[in-house]
């Protein structure tokens, strides 16, 4: 019984930890060089008001009001990444399933 009620207090914290840890990562950072190496590689400017990390059902990266281009000529209300599980720790990172809406 004891053990049982230890390795469910664990999961509890696992999962407590996957909830939490998102709020604790400073998006805002990694969205301006994310611009910056957009814009770099269009040659306009990229914008990107907001993004967030979520870890379940699984990691993805939400990215909402991008706009492209000086006179907002390509707007993205809100698009979501899904990294493919090798490319985590790679220094490139490869998509699996980009979703925009």
């Amino acid at each position: 019984m004891k053990k049982t009620k230890k390795i469910l207090m664990a999961f509890a914290m696992a999962v407590s930890l996957l909830i939490i840890l998102p709020f604790l990562i400073p998006m805002q950072t990694y969205l301006y060089k994310i611009e910056r190496v957009a814009s770099g590689k269009l040659g306009v400017p990229v914008t990107i008001a907001t993004g967030h990390w979520l870890f379940l059902p699984s990691q993805r990266v939400v990215v909402s009001d991008i706009t492209v281009g000086g006179a907002q000529e390509v707007k993205v209300a809100q698009l979501t990444v899904i990294p493919t599980l090798s490319s985590l720790f790679a220094a490139t990172l490869k998509v699996s399933k980009p979703i925009v809406k």
